[in-house]
């Protein structure tokens, strides 16, 4: 006869091993769909941070232009300001200094200053420099 428990052992250990391979496949599964995630997370990741890293660096850059622009603007203030004070000093005892520009010569100089300054790359000439001190005419 058909030994039962023989029959028995073999149906369970075949079923036990069934069970088995459908675990590790389907965590196989799992796992490669998982690490497949984890990839396209950390391809994100570092462009991401690369993108940071070059938009920092950016900043920077432009602080750095940004502070040596004003460090030469505030030399060319205390320049003018120097200049206008040995100016001032040289034209102190001269009898001509109080004596008014006529308009003419102050229009004809102040249409030579915007020819330079529109000839300049990226000057807007639409406004005066604030360094140019206002020059009374007479009419």
């Amino acid at each position: 006869m058909i030994n039962w428990f023989r029959i028995v052992i073999t149906a369970l250990l075949f079923l036990v091993i069934g069970v088995l391979l459908w675990a590790a496949f389907h965590y196989y599964g799992k796992t490669i769909s998982q690490q497949s995630e984890i990839s396209v997370a950390n391809q994100a990741k570092n462009s991401a941070e690369f993108t940071l890293n070059a938009q920092a660096e950016a900043v920077s850059i432009f602080n750095t232009i940004a502070g040596a622009t004003l460090n030469e603007q505030h030399a060319n203030t205390l320049d003018s300001q120097a200049a206008q004070t040995d100016i001032k000093a040289a034209l102190a005892g001269d009898a001509c200094a109080p004596v008014v520009v006529p308009a003419r010569a102050n229009d004809r100089v102040l249409n030579r200053y915007n020819a330079v300054r529109q000839s300049a790359g990226n000057a807007d000439t639409r406004q005066p420099d604030g360094s140019v001190p206002a020059v009374a005419t007479t009419k």
